[in-house]
Formats: C-alpha cells, sequence, structure tokens
C-alpha cells in the first residue's frame, strides 16, 4: 500500500535511516506491506519548480513499479516540479545506481563532505529525463525492471 501520511511516521523511518532533518515542508511517500514500513521517499526545500529528494529502502525485493512511478509522479505530476535535486555519497553505490537508472545526473561533486570525509554527489532529475513517468500516451519510458 502506498501512502503519504501519517508525515511525522514516515520522516522518523527515513530520519532513522539516512538522517534527514524533519523541516516544515517536509512531504513523503512510503511503501507499506504487512503493517511495516518497506521504504519511503521524501521531499522537502520546495524552491520555485525544485525540491530535493531523500530515499530510503529496506525491502528491494517489496519495490514494483507501481511505488516507483508513485514517487515521481508525486512531485512531478501533482506538485508540477520541472526537477529534483538529491545530495548522495560516493560510496553509496546503489543509492547513485538507483538514481543513475531513473535519470537523475552528476551536476557537481562536494568535497570531503559526507559524515565519514567523502565526497557526495549532487545530482538532478529533469521530469523529461525521469524513466518512471509515462509518456503523454499513458506508456511507460522504462522497458525493463526495477
Amino acid at each position: 500500500m502506498i501512502v503519504s501520511q501519517p508525515r511525522e511516521l514516515l520522516w522518523a523511518w527515513l530520519n532513522s535511516r539516512i538522517g534527514t532533518p524533519l523541516s516544515e515542508d517536509f512531504r513523503a511517500v512510503g511503501l507499506v506491506r504487512g503493517g511495516c514500513i518497506q521504504a519511503v521517499a521524501g521531499y522537502n526545500a520546495w524552491v520555485g519548480k525544485t525540491c530535493c529528494f531523500h530515499g530510503a529502502i529496506d525491502n528491494r525485493a517489496a519495490i514494483d513499479r507501481t511505488y516507483l512511478r508513485a514517487i515521481f509522479e508525486y512531485p512531478f505530476d501533482q506538485c508540477g516540479m520541472k526537477a529534483m535535486l538529491a545530495v548522495v555519497s560516493e560510496l553509496n553505490y546503489s543509492s547513485l545506481s538507483f538514481c543513475e537508472r531513473s535519470g537523475f545526473r552528476p551536476i557537481d561533486t562536494l568535497s570531503a563532505a559526507g559524515l565519514e570525509g567523502e565526497n557526495m554527489i549532487l545530482l538532478k532529475l529533469e521530469r523529461l529525463n525521469c524513466t518512471w513517468l509515462r509518456d503523454r500516451h499513458g506508456k511507460e519510458k522504462r522497458a525493463s525492471s526495477a
């Protein structure tokens, strides 16, 4: 089941995994299976037509196309955003891979800005490049699975 409330619970789950601070403008899309949160995508820092994206997954096997579409349809289609930004540790290979497969592109490197002194990669996803959104005819842009 895809949920967006309670906001504070979704934030607490995400914060316990990646340390995202709670902000007044925080919103989320979570995936719940068997009464347990499996994944959360969080959004904040809404400026103009851009926001920041944060995400964590506990159970990759629970992730399906419906959830992946939902986490990108929310900011782009429901909220009207044109782009999202993400900051990912250069050591978080699975997150970087997910971002790349979703259409994010690196735009800068923040030297030694990670908690362990590692570099952080600043990524940008423009709506037109998102692989999980449907085209104007309702067809998926992406042929392969998550």
